[in-house]
């Protein structure tokens, strides 16, 4: 009697990455399958799978952290604390991931590749400043429609975050 396995065909992704904010984990972690001919998890497969940020060469200064090389169990690698290191002067508009795997014995290993798709990783906003067009309402009035604030996200630098419309709840206190 013996047993037949499948062989790890391809990579595929069972989970998107999806993006946060820099140095911050992914709001959705990756998860990487090894599938077989037939489109089917290869089961009882133990492969190491490793996680890089696709970048263009003349970029620099993106960094992807958290623990990058897993083992497949079941022929699945679960990623659980990646997150990306992106410089304040540029933005994570578009970024990819690649995973890759090498898989086979020995002496006849080949590698597979697979990408995710797109997705968006915010500058850290290390301030925020509100300010109110004094032109449209001097004061604020009991019972009447609130004024217009404007929220503005700053980096470390002082510099105004373009890249995002990111949602910011703002509560307002007023002293008696």
């Amino acid at each position: 009697p013996f047993t037949m396995r499948s062989r790890a065909a391809v990579l595929a992704m069972a989970v998107q990455p999806e993006g946060s904010v820099s140095l911050q984990q992914l709001t959705v972690q990756p998860e990487v399958e090894l599938v077989d001919s037939h489109g089917m998890r290869v089961l009882g497969e133990s492969t190491n799978i490793s996680a890089q940020i696709q970048l263009d060469p003349n970029i620099t200064g993106y960094v992807l952290r958290g623990t990058t090389l897993l083992t497949t169990v079941d022929g699945r690698s679960s990623f659980t604390d990646l997150a990306i290191e992106i410089p304040p002067e540029l933005d994570g508009k578009g970024l990819v991931l690649d995973f890759r795997a090498h898989v086979g014995p020995p002496g006849m290993r080949s590698g597979l590749v697979i990408s995710s798709q797109p997705f968006l990783v915010l500058p850290r906003a290390t301030s925020l400043t509100l300010s109110q067009d004094r032109a449209i309402r001097p004061l604020l009035v009991a019972g009447e429609p609130f004024p217009v604030f404007s929220i503005t996200m700053l980096d470390s630098e002082g510099n105004i975050l373009r890249t995002s419309n990111t949602p910011v709840q703002a509560l307002l206190f007023l002293g008696s």
